[in-house]
């Protein structure tokens, strides 16, 4: 459309967050008119995907942004760049530098979705998966330091500065061999029986677990009094569990709250479903990623879909003021039955009307929903993340997982708050998960990957930055000795690899974007909870609540506001809303959604 000025319609939907736009695909067959703006130029809201030169206008809008609204999502937001790095490769000196900023798309807020999550099924039955590329996520890691935690290596290094020269090189020499390193999760039993690294009587404590956990639900004697517990507690007492055991199945449960936070009753689902997943789709593991950044994928295809059924989009103009019913004049032109509910000016000075406003707290104007403004006294949580361009593809933390499987494309390495801390705050400190991506999802060029990093605490930067260097530096050593082996094996002689010493470089980060996130600690319990009806609009106007923040994507509270939603706009003019018929749509006739 040239203009939208005067334009009417039966929704506008604000915003292209992941309900949105799920929204959209679900009102995309309904025959209705239907706008669809949001006040940011890329789809995906909290979960949209950047190239280098759009996060640099992010970091800038995140920081202006924070000064104007007090519920603002985002915040505290920097990069970090110009790094390079010079390595040695088959005798020739590399130099591995930043690409062209459109050869990255960097996810703002990665989810995985697992193998029995609805919202597959959801693609399928809304035909949009054809649309999607799904990629396997591959292994679970946990940072194991040898029994030592970084405070405690932290203070050692601190009395070897005191001592002497010599005294110190001969306590670094010993230190030398307790390298911390990476110890993979097993997936199941499978994976358990070939574990060498597990003493008899661990396996088969964590044997009885794994068979308690895949049908908890039928055993809520062993659990239920202790609901309340922390999990970690719970293992203990219950099966004996310790050590790297605890902080495995700990990771499992994918909980971003330290463990003393994290419950019985929280983590059980969690690493049932983890474990339930695992096989669906391939030999090996049970999560899945979107191809080219993530989840803001999932909402591009959905709204097109939407513009398929004869939508319009409209990215960086957003709602900017509405009117309420009653508070205006609206002129009838010949043929209109009857006025729209809403006046809604849009950011571009654009004025429409529409019998239906509904969208983030983000994409309508402040105060439309009461105490928006007082947000921040509710109880929330602020998350402090990172997006990491590392120099290096980590293989070894992308092992084969079987013969018929795919390979894998991402990875998870979960540093617990027990490494991060002193001993006397190892479980009330959060873990730090850096989800890891290689270059086969498209968000880096060849020979890079994406470091995705965040902890459930503010102001956390450097301890950000202390986990990935742990991590990085655990893989160099892993990545050394399979340089050194090939070059035994096949280069030989003198190279500038054999010349120098310490010459093959260890992964490094080449760019990185921090910034802080904050969202309700939990979220609101039932479907009706979850969509706001602002008082005075008649239902006119929804306001999706603000979810908490996972690191996987939860079914229930997305899918089921998108319902609710969905029931309430069809049933405006008192029609029955068949409730089986959400998302479940028949072929287009032939039909292809078009690329743009």
């Amino acid at each position: 459309m040239e203009t939208l000025e005067g334009s009417k319609w039966d929704i506008v939907i604000a915003g292209t967050g992941i309900r949105e736009s799920l929204l959209a695909l679900a009102l995309s067959r309904s025959g209705k008119e239907i706008l669809h703006v949001d006040n940011f130029d890329k789809y995906g809201g909290h979960c949209a995907a950047l190239n280098l030169e759009d996060a640099e206008m992010w970091v800038e809008q995140v920081n202006r942004d924070v000064n104007k609204h007090s519920f603002t999502v985002f915040r505290n937001a920097s990069i970090n760049t110009g790094i390079e790095q010079v390595s040695y490769e088959r005798g020739e000196v590399q130099t591995t530098r930043l690409k062209s900023p459109g050869d990255y798309y960097l996810a703002l807020a990665p989810e995985l979705i697992y193998a029995r999550s609805a919202l597959i099924t959801t693609f399928v039955s809304s035909r949009i998966e054809e649309h999607l590329e799904f990629l396997a996520m591959g292994s679970w890691w946990v940072y194991t330091p040898h029994g030592k935690s970084f405070f405690q290596m932290k203070s050692q290094q601190s009395q070897q500065s005191q001592q002497s020269q010599q005294s110190q090189q001969s306590q670094q020499s010993q230190q030398s061999h307790q390298i911390p390193n990476l110890k993979k999760v097993p997936n199941g039993r499978e994976d358990l029986f070939h574990d060498e690294s597990l003493l008899s009587r661990s396996k088969r404590s964590l044997v009885k677990f794994l068979r308690f956990v895949v049908d908890f639900e039928e055993q809520g004697k062993e659990w239920e009094s202790r609901r309340q517990e922390p999990f970690i507690h719970f293992l203990q007492t219950r099966f004996g569990l310790s050590g790297d055991m605890l902080d495995g199945v700990q990771a499992l449960a994918m909980s971003s709250f330290s463990a003393q936070e994290t419950t019985t009753e929280y983590a059980l689902p969690r690493v049932a479903r983890h474990l339930r997943s695992v096989g669906v789709f391939g030999q090996g593991f049970g999560a899945i990623i979107p191809k080219y950044g993530g989840l803001s994928e999932v909402s591009q295809v959905a709204c097109r879909a939407l513009a398929v059924g004869g939508g319009v989009h409209c990215l960086g103009n957003g709602v900017k003021e509405v009117s309420l019913p009653g508070t205006f004049e609206q002129e009838i032109k010949e043929g209109e039955t009857s006025p729209r509910s809403l006046k809604v000016k849009l950011a571009e000075g654009d004025t429409v009307f529409t019998n239906c406003l509904i969208g983030s707290q983000e994409n309508v104007p402040p105060g439309l929903v009461p105490d928006q403004e007082k947000a921040p006294a509710k109880e929330e949580v602020c998350f402090t993340r990172s997006v990491s361009v590392v120099s290096s593809s980590l293989e070894p933390l992308f092992p084969p997982l079987g013969e018929d499987s795919q390979p894998p494309t991402g990875a998870v390495v979960v540093v617990p708050g027990s490494v991060l801390a002193a001993k006397k705050d190892a479980e009330s400190t959060p873990p730090v998960y850096i989800i890891i991506h290689s270059s086969d999802t498209g968000e880096c060029p060849k020979r890079q990957c994406i470091l995705y990093a965040s902890t459930a605490s503010p102001s956390a930067s450097e301890t950000l930055t202390t986990a990935i260097n742990l991590v990085l530096a655990s893989v160099a050593v892993t990545e050394a000795s399979i340089a050194t082996a090939l070059q035994s094996l096949s280069l030989g002689g003198d190279t500038p690899q054999s010349k120098s010493s310490g010459s093959h470089s260890s992964p490094s980060i080449l760019w990185s974007m921090q910034y802080e996130q904050r969202c309700p600690k939990t979220s609101p319990k039932t479907p009706s909870e979850r969509v706001h009806r602002v008082p005075g609009s008649n239902e006119k106007v929804m306001v999706f609540e603000p979810e908490g923040l996972d690191l996987v994507f939860e079914d229930e509270p997305v899918l089921d506001s998108v319902k609710e939603a969905w029931k309430a706009i069809l049933s405006f003019d008192g029609a029955q809303v068949d409730e089986a018929g959400f998302m479940k749509f028949a072929p287009r006739g032939g039909e292809v959604m078009n690329e743009e």
